[in-house]
């Protein structure tokens, strides 16, 4: 696959694992500068991350990958269940 990365810059926030990290690999694959993004060093529910990746940056590509699931029957979710995908999605 040729995507035309080669020289690119590329964020990608969740990159540190599952699909983040695979499109990660996929980006890296393709010749792009990747800089991959997880909870602990850039947590997207926070309002003042975005002003700290454009630090990082600047970038030509941004995949917004992050996500979680809490897994568990619907009746035994609580609120603050609810609020943190909301926060993040």
């Amino acid at each position: 696959m040729n995507l035309g990365l080669k020289g690119r810059s590329a964020l990608v926030t969740g990159g540190t694992s599952g699909i983040g990290a695979a499109t990660a690999a996929l980006l890296e694959a393709e010749g792009a500068a990747v800089t991959r993004t997880g909870r602990d060093a850039l947590d997207v529910t926070d309002p003042r991350a975005g002003e700290r990746a454009l630090e990082l940056g600047p970038f030509d590509v941004l995949v917004n990958s992050a996500g979680t699931s809490h897994f568990a029957p619907l009746d035994h979710l609580t609120d603050a269940d609810w609020q943190a995908q909301w926060d993040l999605h």
